[in-house]
């Protein structure tokens, strides 16, 4: 008998993507953790990157835009004026 998660973990990752404007340029993979499968979003220019969770991605979702907006603009002002 297989489980669910024996399952998940034989099943192929899909492949990344790239997605790119004149501003931006990262790149989209799937990641596997532990049991779980994250999202992994990476700065292809500085190198950055983060590894998301189906719950954080959920929230993400979940957020008013305004406030994905706000986040941004802090980000923004913190990278112009590292501490």
């Amino acid at each position: 008998m297989t489980t669910e998660s024996e399952t998940d973990k034989d099943t192929p990752l899909p492949p990344a993507a790239v997605i790119r404007n004149e501003f931006s340029l990262v790149e989209l993979h799937y990641a596997r953790r532990g049991d779980a499968i994250s999202l992994v979003v990476r700065d292809t220019v500085a190198g950055n990157e983060i590894v998301l969770d189906s719950t954080e991605l959920e929230s993400l979702a979940r957020a008013p835009h305004e406030l994905f907006r706000k986040l941004l603009r802090e980000i923004d002002a913190h990278h112009d004026n590292p501490e």
